[in-house]
């Protein structure tokens, strides 16, 4: 069917026929409106001016883009077949932007994005969050580069906004952890990477992470992330974790583990790393994002395996003695018998050789 608006109606004849039809309906082909995903920037990163910059990936374009900024339009680049940039600067202020294309159908529909916002000079404060490494180094051009753009201080929920161009590592430490003892995340990207991470901690289980741990077991914190990145552009990931060591010593904890909650129950990589006076520092290996559970191994287990071991190791250890002492007293049984039998020998010996001395002496008294 070619491009265009169409009118249709339905006629149907039954077994009599008799003939009857639908009301008349239109309908339009070609009806191709331009799709908008995959937006970035580098919004909170700027203090006083800089230049802002914006990425977003269009489907269904005829190739004419633009974003409007407070109501002022800017044409964006071409950077990829479906990836459009703007690079505008801007002063200190709160914006806010909205893409806008047409359709790459005969008609040419008009389509826009949602609106979002953009700051310069977010905060005066401290920054919380900080990029301590990335490899390899990202080219100065329009296409972006590696930005952690935002953590919300007011909330006690950890929230950081990530724009990461392809096949990078980015490593970024988290001043304030937000009670969620996150104190860096590393992401290596496949694909650009963007969007916003919220990470909640639960002191509890809650009701959506379905976990298989028993009594042996204590739950320190969940750690719920939830995020607007496309999972096939995250290669890998690590989170570095500092857990209380008074929840250590105090549960009287042999080991941690770290356990995804969804889509299905498992144990994740980790590994143990230092500590400082508080607390106890880990590395947990990830491939995306999820619901993570942090499990102390109770010590109780292995003191009680411990304890039997003990006591195994005890009662062996009296079997023998009482094997010892058995044939200690053999020994000596034998050595008493020894000894009675040569009494017994030398007392018939002298018994002998006393009869003999007697019977010579008669013998000479008589001669």
């Amino acid at each position: 069917m070619d491009y265009g608006t169409y009118n249709y109606q339905i006629f149907a004849t039954d077994d009599s026929g008799n003939l009857n039809s639908t009301e008349q309906r239109i309908i339009t082909a070609g009806a191709i409106y331009p799709i908008f995903s995959n937006y970035s920037d580098n919004n909170a990163s700027l203090t006083g001016s800089g230049i802002g910059l914006f990425n977003v990936t269009v489907l269904n374009t005829n190739g004419t883009v633009w974003l409007r900024i407070n109501n002022t339009n800017y044409t964006a680049s071409n950077l990829t077949s479906n990836i459009y940039n703007v690079s505008v600067n801007l002063t200190s202020g709160i914006y806010n932007y909205t893409w806008y294309s047409y359709g790459n159908g005969s008609t040419n529909l008009l389509n826009n994005s949602e609106t979002k916002y953009y700051t310069v000079n977010a905060t005066s404060v401290t920054p919380t969050t900080e990029t301590i490494a990335e490899s390899p180094k990202s080219s100065s051009g329009g296409g972006g580069g590696n930005y952690i753009l935002e953590q919300n201080t007011k909330t006690e929920e950890l929230r950081i906004r990530t724009w990461i161009s392809p096949n990078k590592t980015v490593t970024t430490k988290i001043k304030e952890d937000k009670r969620t003892g996150i104190k860096e995340i590393e992401l290596k990207s496949k694909n650009w990477l963007s969007g916003a991470i919220l990470i909640v901690a639960y002191n509890e289980t809650p009701d959506f992470c379905s976990i298989e741990y028993g009594d042996e077991h204590k739950v320190y914190k969940v750690l719920d992330f939830n995020n607007t990145i496309k999972s096939n552009s995250i290669d890998s990931g690590r989170l570095k974790i500092g857990i209380q060591k008074n929840w250590i010593y105090g549960n009287n904890i042999s080991e941690i583990k770290f356990v995804r909650c969804y889509p299905q129950y498992e144990e994740m990589k980790s590994s143990y790393e230092s500590e400082t006076d508080s607390e106890g520092i880990y590395n947990v290996y990830i491939s995306g994002f999820s619901a993570y559970a942090i499990l102390g191994t109770l010590a109780i287990n292995k003191n009680k395996s411990t304890s039997e071991e003990k006591k195994w190791s005890a009662e062996s250890k009296n079997y023998n003695l009482d094997k010892i002492f058995l044939w200690i007293l053999i020994g000596v049984v034998i050595i008493v018998l020894i000894l009675l039998l040569v009494k017994h020998r030398i007392y018939l010996k002298e018994k002998i050789h006393s009869k003999f001395f007697d019977f010579e002496f008669k013998f000479r008294i008589g001669k």
